[in-house]
Formats: C-alpha cells, structure tokens, sequence
C-alpha cells in the first residue's frame, strides 16, 4: 500500500521513494503550530453535524459504508491500484460528491493541483461522481479581537491561485478537465521496490549532493572533498562538469562559469589554499560598522490560529532572544525567554537592553530578525518607532558568505551559521548542546507549560540561543583577523 507522499518521492527520485521505504519513514516536525483540528473546523465551516469519522487503520469498505449511512465522512480513507488517500471531508449529496481538503496557507495554491488530482483519480475510480471540489484555508485578512472568531479565522476556497497572487482557475474545474492517470506511476513504484538494491546515475538524480542519500547512491563513485565539483553553487553546468570528468573546483576552466560572484570565490578558494576573501570590500564593510557592536538572535513560534489579540493567521511569536554586546574588548551578553503572550514583555526587554547607537548585526537579519521587528511594531504601534530605530541600524552577516565577499572551501558550499562557525571554530560546536537547530527549540518550547522539567528545558533553550549570538561574535572577530 502507498500513500500520497510515497507518489511525489517517487516523482522526485525513485531512488528517494525507495531508500525511505527500506529505511521507514520518520514523523516531521511540525512548523506550524497548531490548537485546533483543521477537519472539525471544517465541519463546521460546510454546516455539517452528523459525520461518520474515519481513523488512521480503518478498512475502506467501513468507510464506504459509513458514506452511504452518514452522507459525510470526516478524514475518509479511501484505495484504488494499492494507493491509499485520506481526505479531510466528503459529503454525499444528490448532484454526487463534495470533496473538502484543507490546507495551512492562505489560498489555494495551484502548486497543489497533482496532490490533489491522486485524491480526485482514486475517488473517481471507485465510481464516485465528483460534484464540487474546494479548500479550507486561512483567511489573511483576520486579525483576532480579545476573542477568537475560528470561522471568520478561515475560508472555503473554490479558486486555484498562483504564486503570483493571480487566480489560475476554478479548482473543480481545473482538476476534472485535467486529470492525470497515476496506474502507471503505481506500476513503476511496485517494479522499483522489487529491487534489492536500487542503483542510480549521475543524469538520473535531481539534487546532486543536496540531498541525504546522496552518498549511500554513490558511494565509491566520487570523492566528496572539501573542493568536489558537487559543492559549486548557482551552475547550471555542474551535471555537465561531472559527466565530462571535471570533479574538483580548481579544474573548471572561469570561462565556463555563469560568472556569479559565489562561484568565483568557490574557485580562487580552492586555488589559493581554501580561503578567497575580497580583502578590499571586506575592509570597507568592516569600516562601516559603529561601536558598541550588538549581535542579535531571536527565537520564534508559528501558530496557524491567532492565540492572541492582534494577530493575524500564521503570524509568529518571538519568545527568546539573546544578544551580545561588545565594546571595545568588552563582551556582556542579555537574554530573555517566556512563554505565553510574552510579546510586549519582549519588546520592551529587547528595547532596554539594545544600546540606542550601533550597529545591530543578526544572520540573514532581513529575512528573520527585522521582518520580526515590523511585526511587532504593527501589533503594537507605540513601540514602533524605537523598533524601527533598531531596523535602521541593522547589518546582515551573513551577505559577506553568500555573496561571494569570503568564503571557505571547509564550509562545503553550505552558509549556515552553523556550518560557517564550525568551520572557523570547531570548539563552538552546536553537536555539544542538548538543542541543536531552531526546529528543535521550538518543539522544546512548546513543552515548557506544566513541564516537570521546565527548568532543564529553559537552559537548554537559553544555551541554544546565546550559541547564535556568540558565534557570530567569533565570526567577526575572525574576519578582522582577514584584514588586519
């Protein structure tokens, strides 16, 4: 038996698809925080009251049955050819089936159209008429009062969207009029598991090295060396390189590059001893940052409904942050962390504890931290005039790494920060903390109410967060080192 997601590895990689069914799949971590059932508030939403409720083993005949007795059946599962699919609602009525799913987004996106087609193909291959097809999304435009409004707090889509914001169709009809036979896909699955031992190319793999099982498909094929042709980043050429026999960085010819300045720097890294820096835009990005320099981290939750007033669908919480502030050769540090609706008490800590002057230096600063800072300041607006002081003075480190300013050949091809200190500084290790990523503190955080061991799991967190802010620390300190 397959599951939806078995499909769409599948698609991706075979390989994928079946070194996960050999291994077992694992549960993901969940990003978004969620204090409902989305297939209740469905429900309701559609009017409904009397469901049959399907469950994770159930036999799909019992689910059919249920159908006919209750007219609608909640998380329904449903098989044809070994795939097996569970949809958040159906409803029976005279013009044949409504089908309900549910997504966490804010619109029906028409990214979705083949995930949603495999539940549409085996529905329709029971014998089921499909009348109408929509989706259950967060409504962007809900912003919670003292009380939750959980129905204003979603929409019933009926229109696919695209990325761009523009609508791209009816979604009964998009997925009728284009509908996808996956008889074949299954097929091909069940040939692919009959292998004992799934052998891979070069031209067949879709992510190169990017990728988990990259080296238990290749192993003993290709050295993964800190300067292997499989960590050029941005090249459309790299499959080309590996096919015609250029396997390290110092081996392909400059004229053949794309000609980003990442790539340039990957390479003269590798012909020069493992370290490129453009010493000169170094030095003037250096120059340009003000005392005392205040490094800047934060933590945050995603719920998908509103906890708190104020807050729209999807919106984040800031519950931790740490930062280090060095003056001269003077180095203190300031953190804070709560659970509950701690964002006020944030802000007017963060505001108290950041120096009205200097510069504010984060990782990846306005894809995370200033976007956070505007968030707060529009739920509340009398802060956020000094959260926009702190905004201005903002400095990303992590463009030096990405845009091609410094880079190491040790880093992989990888800009995290984790990976960057690690590479400078192999005793700041993330490996030595109980929390070693953002996810993981979040999953930590989540547990802190009515924890027996709340006290362990703060430390672990404050430990966590503090890490991020001393790494960047080591990291400027060592970027002087470059310069001076």
């Amino acid at each position: 038996m397959y599951h939806v997601s078995d499909v769409l590895k599948y698609g991706f990689c075979p390989k994928l698809f079946w070194a996960i069914r050999q291994e077992g799949s694992k549960s993901p971590q969940k990003f978004i925080q969620m204090n409902a059932s989305l297939s209740d508030i469905l429900v309701k939403k559609v009017g409904l009251t009397d469901v049959f409720e399907s469950y994770r083993s159930i036999d799909p005949a019992v689910v059919k049955e249920g159908l006919l007795t209750k007219k609608a059946v909640v998380n329904g599962r449903f098989e044809h050819h070994s795939l097996r699919v569970k949809i958040p609602l159906v409803h029976l009525t005279q013009d044949g089936l409504d089908v309900y799913f549910t997504t966490l987004s804010s619109n029906a996106k028409v990214e979705d159209q083949r995930y949603l087609s495999m539940h549409i193909w085996v529905l329709e291959s029971l014998g089921y008429p499909i009348h109408q097809i929509k989706v259950l999304s967060f409504n962007p435009d809900y912003i919670r009062g003292e009380e939750l409004d959980i129905e204003s707090c979603f929409l019933l889509r009926d229109t696919f969207i695209r990325q761009n914001g523009k609508p791209a169709g009816n979604i009964t009809s998009v997925l009728l009029s284009h509908k996808f036979d996956f008889s074949e896909t299954l097929t091909g699955m069940d040939e692919v598991m009959e292998n004992e031992a799934m052998k891979m190319t070069i031209d067949q793999c879709p992510a190169l090295n990017r990728c988990d099982h990259f080296e238990s498909c290749f192993q003993n094929q290709y050295e993964l060396d800190q300067n292997s042709i499989f960590f050029l980043t941005q090249s459309a050429q790299k499959r080309n390189f590996i096919n015609e026999g250029i396997l390290k960085l110092n081996q392909v010819p400059l004229e053949r590059l794309e000609g980003t300045p990442l790539q340039f720097a990957q390479l003269m890294a590798d012909r020069n001893g493992g370290l490129f820096a453009d010493r000169v835009v170094l030095k003037h990005w250096l120059s340009g940052l003000s005392q005392p320099l205040i490094f800047m981290d934060f933590e945050w939750d995603t719920h998908g409904i509103p906890p708190y007033k104020g807050m729209k669908p999807l919106d984040v919480l800031c519950f931790q942050y740490s930062l280090h502030l060095l003056r001269d050769q003077d180095l203190a540090h300031y953190e804070f962390l709560e659970s509950g609706d701690c964002r006020e008490r944030f802000i007017q800590s963060l505001i108290s504890n950041t120096p009205k002057e200097g510069s504010v230096l984060a990782y990846n600063a306005f894809g995370a931290e200033s976007i956070r800072l505007r968030e707060l300041g529009d739920q509340f607006p009398q802060y956020k005039e000094e959260l926009d002081q702190i905004i201005d003075r903002m400095v990303d480190l992590a463009v030096l790494f990405t845009e091609g300013i410094v880079y190491l050949s040790a880093m992989k091809g990888s800009f995290t920060l984790k990976n960057i200190i690690q590479t400078i500084n192999p005793e700041l290790n993330y490996a030595s903390l109980s929390i070693g990523h953002g996810l993981e503190a979040v999953k930590h955080y989540r547990t802190l109410v009515n924890n027996d061991d709340e006290d362990e799991i703060k430390e672990a967190l404050l430990k966590y967060c503090k890490m991020d802010t001393l790494a960047m620390v080591e990291i400027l300190s060592w970027l002087n080192t470059i310069v001076a």
